[in-house]
């Protein structure tokens, strides 16, 4: 799965055809690589939204549907870490 339909459960108006497939299919059926990961923590540290990071009462980005990451030794703590260090190189240039 690529970023743009592993995020379309944050927007505010997600494509209903992706979020039907993916209920259809289950999480246990789909996988991310590690770099979607990867820029989904750096658009999400980029906008610094509340509403983004816990876009329900009681979710947050945790609870998105983590799927299967490729390769998985890189750990979500490193991510984000690069996704911090991406956005502050970002605003530097």
């Amino acid at each position: 799965m690529d970023t743009s339909v592993y995020s379309q459960r944050l927007r505010p108006k997600p494509l209903q055809t992706v979020i039907r497939r993916w209920r259809q299919l289950g999480d246990m059926r789909l996988a991310i690589s590690i770099i979607c990961e990867a820029e989904l923590l750096f658009g999400l540290e980029q906008r610094q939204s509340d509403r983004l990071w816990h876009h329900q009462p009681g979710d947050s980005f945790g609870a998105l549907g983590r799927l299967n990451q490729v390769p998985e030794s890189i750990t979500c703590a490193v991510l984000a870490d690069w996704g911090g260090l991406a956005c502050d190189l970002q605003v530097a240039n």
